[in-house]
């Protein structure tokens, strides 16, 4: 059997769920640890199936104790020495490696941060993580102008990513770059500005033909990747919340541009698919 960890905020929760479909694909026996929301209780707690009705199988109590006990120091250095055991630990969030696909049994813990784990799968992936209706006026209304215009999202991430170590915090050049960018392949298009800092981005982000949202709060967060992926074209930032949004959004003719440096330890991983445009 085959348990995947869960934690972090919905972006995170997604693609950890998503790297669970793919091996129930491969007609493995998996099962899910939500313990870390137990004791972490950042962002909105577990959302996916308050959001996306999504059946919680968790493993039991006891095998999952077993198999964290096996993350020590002797198999740590066994996996380095090329052995398979039984915990295995996804060394940076978004790289794509292909040895945590062939394991039949034991503890994953990553955030599986590329579409490459789920490649195969991702019809299925868009059809699971499907909204629920938008009923409130505020939201209906944007929804309404988000459909009839050249819509592009985009996506800052501040806040909390100010003073991390790994986390780049992607600077005003880029989102300037990349709406530049836009104006030359899109005729008329109309910028729709979603952040944990908006009024950074009122003062920062000032372009022509834009609105930016901030009253999604709370355990109405989501509503804003939801509005994201209605938008035509995406700017995002180095955030798995809005690489979400752009990703469900895709169409043919969908332009997504991502920030270059994602993490600083990790520069060129797996998450940015090649299709999409990098900038910075």
């Amino acid at each position: 059997m085959i348990t995947v960890s869960f934690a972090g905020g919905l972006g995170n929760q997604m693609f950890q769920y998503a790297f669970y479909m793919a091996q129930k694909h491969r007609k493995k026996d998996v099962k899910m640890d939500l313990s870390f929301y137990s004791t972490n209780h950042d962002h909105n707690g577990f959302e996916l199936d308050k959001i996306f009705n999504i059946l919680i199988d968790e493993a039991e109590e006891e095998l999952k104790k077993k198999l964290k006990n096996e993350d020590n120091y002797f198999n740590r250095l066994k996996r380095k020495l090329g052995f398979k055991y039984r915990y295995y630990y996804q060394k940076s969030a978004i790289k794509f490696y292909e040895d945590a696909m062939i394991y039949d049994d034991g503890y994953m813990c990553g955030y599986w941060q590329s579409e490459k784990y789920f490649d195969m799968i991702k019809n299925e992936v868009k059809n699971i993580y499907n909204f629920p209706d938008i009923i409130d006026e505020r939201n209906k209304s944007m929804e309404s102008i988000i459909r009839r215009t050249n819509s592009v999202s985009v996506h800052v991430r501040r806040g909390d990513y100010i003073g991390l170590d790994d986390f780049n915090v992607i600077p005003e050049l880029y989102y300037l770059d990349a709406v530049n960018y836009i104006k030359g392949k899109v005729t008329d298009p109309y910028f729709f500005v979603f952040s944990n800092d908006i009024e950074w981005c009122k003062r920062n982000i000032v372009v022509n033909n834009a609105m930016f949202i901030d009253y999604n709060k709370g355990k109405e967060s989501f509503r804003d990747m939801q509005l994201m992926s209605l938008c035509k074209h995406h700017i995002i930032a180095n955030s798995s919340f809005s690489w979400w949004g752009a990703w469900l959004g895709e169409k043919d003719n969908t332009i997504t541009i991502a920030p270059n440096i994602w993490l600083k330890s990790c520069i060129n991983g797996d998450i940015v698919p090649e299709r999409w445009v990098r900038l910075g």
